[in-house]
């Protein structure tokens, strides 16, 4: 074995004090030798593939024996030490092997962790909220009474009372609520709903200001980039917007106005208002009419 290989082993033969099985051991030494040749690459390759078995072996460890892990990746890959502590303030947590909270997040007492549930970075979750099941949040600000199914959240905030998923995505600068409600496959980014703000189903809020009382209907979406720059959505108090609109943004749609469903609004509308923006239906005979039991039936 050269010198550098060697330098490598007492980094990986134990973690935080648990020692790594001798098959786990030997495994990786064999796969760092069959890396000899490529020198440049012998730390990037500790780090990154045998990580995964070394915590791996360490969290198995610690939960046979009772010895502590308390590195964040270790953490991370499923040691108990965080949950055992979130349960004995009062967290509740039904399935300790499929939740996990890494070591910066805060979840307070009344609130249940429901399987699949991954708490990563500097979240905060209040009391009394229902998370998951099947939820990543990620550097998340999450308030008392909030409901959390089956939804990705990063960077984002849920204000107290509100429920989100199932299947929504809340990314960086999302701001909903309070006692808003956004629902499946919502995805909002860098916007601000406002309190009791809907939106049920399949829209797409972005560079948005929704004030309070506002319903956004399924298929809605706000046209925030034009190919250079993005631009903001305005939407006031009680406004109404119907199902598959599209509002290009910059544009503003007053309080109470309703947007008819399948516009288009490139303009401002009034408050008060009831904007069209869609072709006019007409309806023609068929030319197939008459044709019944031809032979033609294409």
């Amino acid at each position: 074995m050269s010198r550098s290989i060697g330098a490598e082993i007492p980094e990986i033969k134990d973690a935080d004090g648990v020692i790594l099985p001798i098959g786990v051991r030997a495994g990786l030494i064999g796969e760092l030798m069959s890396h000899n040749d490529r020198e440049a690459d012998y730390r990037s390759y500790v780090l990154h593939d045998a990580e995964a078995r070394v915590f791996r072996a360490a969290a198995l460890a610690q939960r046979r024996t009772g010895a502590g892990v308390s590195t964040h990746a270790s953490l991370g890959r499923g040691g108990h030490a965080q949950l055992d502590a979130l349960e004995r303030a009062g967290v509740v947590v039904p399935d300790p092997d499929r939740t996990y909270v890494g070591i910066e997040a805060h979840v307070a007492p009344g609130t249940v962790l429901y399987p699949g549930t991954h708490v990563r970075g500097e979240t905060d979750i209040g009391a009394d909220c229902r998370i998951g099941p099947d939820c990543w949040i990620e550097d998340s600000a999450i308030e008392v009474g909030c409901t959390v199914r089956y939804s990705v959240l990063e960077g984002a905030r849920v204000r107290a009372g509100s429920r989100v998923g199932p299947y929504a995505h809340l990314r960086p600068g999302a701001d909903v609520g309070p006692e808003a409600r956004v629902g499946n496959f919502v995805e909002v980014k860098e916007a601000r709903l406002g309190r009791g703000v809907k939106a049920g189903h399949l829209a797409y809020i972005g560079d948005a200001d929704i004030a309070e009382g506002t319903n956004v209907g399924a298929g809605a979406i706000t046209c925030n980039y034009d190919g250079t720059s993005k631009h903001r959505t305005i939407i006031e108090k009680g406004a109404f917007i119907g199902s598959n609109a599209s509002l290009v943004a910059p544009v503003t749609v007053g309080e109470g106005a309703v947007v008819a469903a399948g516009s288009t609004i490139t303009e401002d509308v009034p408050a008060g208002a009831v904007a069209f923006g869609r072709a006019r239906q007409v309806n023609k005979a068929s030319r197939r009419r008459g044709e019944e039991g031809t032979k033609d039936d294409r």
